[in-house]
């Protein structure tokens, strides 16, 4: 499983960042395989359009990262 490409779908980004320690074991063995994440727009803008994006400052800056980069 090295140097894959995977897409991972908005359900287990959100099972991520509640800390199911399955899906974090999972995707930290992505990383570790150098694994390719690879990102649909509609994954994208569901991430984006959760509420946390506007109200906590460290995922706002990440969004507005991401705008300057396609932004180009």
């Amino acid at each position: 499983m090295l140097d894959e490409k995977v897409i991972i779908d908005t359900n287990i980004w959100a099972s991520h960042a509640l800390n199911y320690p399955e899906v974090v074991e999972y995707i930290n063995e992505l990383i570790s395989n150098n694994a390719e994440f690879l990102m649909p727009t509609v994954v994208e803008m569901e991430l984006l359009s959760h509420w946390e994006v506007e109200t906590n400052p460290q995922v706002k800056a990440v969004k507005k990262s991401l705008y300057l980069r396609y932004d180009r």
